[in-house]
């Protein structure tokens, strides 16, 4: 009878209204979920919207019920949900690279009933240790990250790269050398803007005690400019 109130609560129907018997299957096919719809088996886990909350659940199985007044049959899956584990400003805590979410690792001993298109997408869950379990939301739509990704510069010699100078606003040029990968740094000529004509830049000091050593630390990213000639390089503006 339980079981019955619950399958009555999923399909918004009386108590009465559903069968003694249905028929069962291991697995599933979810046209709208995925690329092309998606297979999900019994034992692997989904993020659900149950009552208009996200939960993640662990599937059990799917079964289909033929209730009374229906031409179609009608199909439910169950199994236990994961608690959310909250975060210390009470939110759901969710790993900071990542974001996905952060779950118990002991699922609730009650099963869920509920309709299969509620089920929103896959998941892998990933223990974390200490009773924590990373959920690898990896079907979910892209999301404004709460950080800005930061892309090393791969420098090679040749390049012209800009490098930060000890003001905010003050912009170096350098023409790269030599690349030193155990210090992480590298040895360019300075260029600066010509006195005759913008966007032109030429070597700051002739000869070889025009050569510095710059840490990878001041280096901004690969300048994007053109040779005119041999000595000179124009920025693009």
């Amino acid at each position: 009878m339980n079981e019955k109130v619950k399958k009555a609560d999923a399909l918004d129907i009386s108590v009465r209204e559903v069968p003694t018997v249905g028929f069962v299957s291991r697995k599933a096919f979810l046209r709208d979920v995925g690329y092309q719809g998606s297979v999900v088996y019994k034992g692997e886990t989904v993020i659900a919207d149950i009552n208009g909350q996200e939960t993640v659940l662990l599937i059990n199985n799917f079964f289909s019920v033929r209730c009374e007044q229906t031409v179609h049959a009608m199909l439910l899956a169950f199994g236990p949900s994961y608690p959310p584990l909250p975060a210390e400003d009470g939110s759901q805590a969710r790993d900071f690279w990542s974001g996905f979410i952060k779950v118990r690792s002991e699922p609730d001993p009650e099963q869920l009933f509920f309709p299969l298109d509620c089920i929103k997408r896959k998941v892998i869950l990933y223990n974390c240790g200490s009773g924590v379990i990373s959920v690898a939301d990896y079907q979910r739509e892209a999301r404004q990250l709460p950080y800005t990704i930061i892309v090393p510069v791969y420098i090679e010699c040749g390049d012209m790269l800009s490098i930060q100078g000890e003001l905010f606003h003050e912009i170096w040029f350098g023409h790269v050398q030599s690349v030193d990968h155990c210090q992480r740094t590298v040895d360019v000529f300075f260029f600066v803007e010509s006195n005759r004509h913008k966007n032109l830049f030429v070597r700051e000091m002739q000869g070889r005690h025009g050569r510095n050593t710059v840490s990878w630390d001041s280096v901004i990213g690969i300048a994007s400019g053109e040779w005119v000639s041999r000595t000179q390089w124009r920025k693009n503006e």
